[in-house]
This record gives C-alpha cells, sequence and structure tokens, in this order.
C-alpha cells in the first residue's frame, strides 16, 4: 500500500476534518513520533499480505523513527538540564546574597541617601593621582546643595565624607541626592573618576525568585555590586 493512501486511511479513522494536505503528507515529513509509529502500524494493517511492503523502504522507516526518538529523547534531557541548571543558578545567587549581609559594598551610581539628617557615604574613584578634587552635591531637583574642595589624592578608591549640610551650614532634608566629581592632576589635566554609591548590607528581600540586597531603603542586585569589604 503506498504511503499516500496510508495518510489517506488514517486520516479518515482519526478525524473527517484533516485537510487534504495533511491526508497527502508523507512519512519522511513526519516529526511527531506518536504520529509517526501510528501511520507505520497502519501501513501494516492495510498492506496487501500478497504483496507486502517493501523491506527496504520498511527498515528505512523504522530507522527513522529510531532517530526520531533519539532526538525527541534528546530534546527531553535537554530541557530538564535547562530546569537543573536554572535552580543550581538560582540557589547559588541565594548564598552569595545571604554572604554579603553586614558587609560594606560598592554599587556603581552617582546617588546619596541622606536619613535622619545623615548622609549614606558615598565613594569615588579616581584613575591617577589628583591635585583639586571638586565634589558637588545636588538634591533632587538638580539644584546645588553642597560644593566640597579636597585636594592631593591618590588614584583609587575614596569615600565621600559629607556631614549632610547645605552650603550655609543647615541640616538637608531626608531624601535622595546625586554627587558629580571633576579632578585635575597637577598639570592641570583632567583626571577620570568613577562615582558609587556605598552603603552597608542591611537585609536581602527576594523579588521574582530573585535576590535583592537591601541598602537603607533601596534594593540592589548582586550584578550592581562592584566590591564588597567587611564593615569596620
Amino acid at each position: 500500500m503506498s504511503t499516500d493512501a496510508i495518510s489517506s486511511a488514517l486520516a479518515t479513522t482519526t478525524s473527517t476534518g484533516t485537510s487534504s494536505q495533511s491526508e497527502k503528507s508523507s512519512l519522511t515529513a513526519i516529526t511527531d513520533k506518536e504520529t509517526f509509529l501510528t501511520l507505520l502500524i497502519t501501513q501494516l494493517q492495510y498492506q496487501d499480505p500478497m504483496s507486502p511492503q517493501d523491506p527496504e523502504e520498511f527498515v528505512a522507516q523504522l530507522a527513522q523513527f529510531s532517530s526520531l526518538e533519539q532526538l525527541t529523547n534528546l530534546n527531553d534531557s535537554i530541557t530538564s538540564l535547562n530546569k537543573l541548571q536554572t535552580s543550581a543558578n538560582s540557589n547559588l545567587e541565594n548564598v552569595q546574597a545571604l554572604s554579603l549581609l553586614g558587609k560594606t559594598v560598592q554599587v556603581e551610581g552617582d546617588s546619596l541617601t541622606v536619613q535622619d539628617g545623615q548622609s549614606r557615604a558615598g565613594s569615588f574613584n579616581l584613575a591617577a593621582d589628583a591635585q583639586k578634587v571638586q565634589v558637588t552635591i545636588y538634591d533632587a531637583s538638580g539644584n546645588v546643595v553642597r560644593n566640597l574642595s579636597l585636594e592631593s589624592l591618590t588614584s583609587g578608591n575614596h569615600s565621600l565624607d559629607w556631614d549632610g549640610k547645605n552650603n550655609n551650614g543647615e541640616t538637608v532634608s531626608d531624601g535622595t541626592y546625586t554627587f558629580a566629581i571633576a579632578a585635575q592632576d597637577a598639570e592641570g589635566q583632567n583626571v577620570q573618576a568613577s562615582c558609587y554609591y556605598t552603603g552597608k548590607v542591611e537585609g536581602i528581600a527576594w523579588e521574582n525568585n530573585t535576590a535583592k540586597l537591601r541598602i537603607g531603603e533601596r534594593l540592589f542586585s548582586l550584578t550592581d555590586i562592584v566590591s564588597a569589604t567587611d564593615a569596620s
């Protein structure tokens, strides 16, 4: 019996709504192993006992089914492996987050937080030695709140010590502020500076099964962390 006839017979017994295009599908076009096996069994049922299926074609069809079975099992294994890896990564992130509790960390960013009149320290990194460093602190509206002048700083990390007061010596309101660094070396050339939000990891929260580090009133991802040290 021909493949077209088998497909047509199977379509008649399984679904009257199968399209003519599906009825003409060949065994070699089948990608679902259950459908392939059903067609193969149907082929054996409908073949003429006096003129059985060509052995070579039958062997080829069995080989195709075996390959399809192997590919399906491989796909299932990969799916299971991906799920296992996702779970392992999540557990690893949780362990890493717990290990940072109580540590002082640096997060890339130019924000500062003032709470109860006290500034949560920021920090910055100088790419080279700087003779003069100008620190400008802004409020949420972009207005200048405080100017700080520093001198003779070496390359590397430096803490930003701000007492939480404006240029008039008044304590600023609690909230979020930003700062900018302008540095120059002894020859008056600009020195690259990077700003960081620095604080102690006080807790951990989970958002969508992802660990977040709580520093003050803000939450940060593990990928936001630049460095971590034991709190002094």
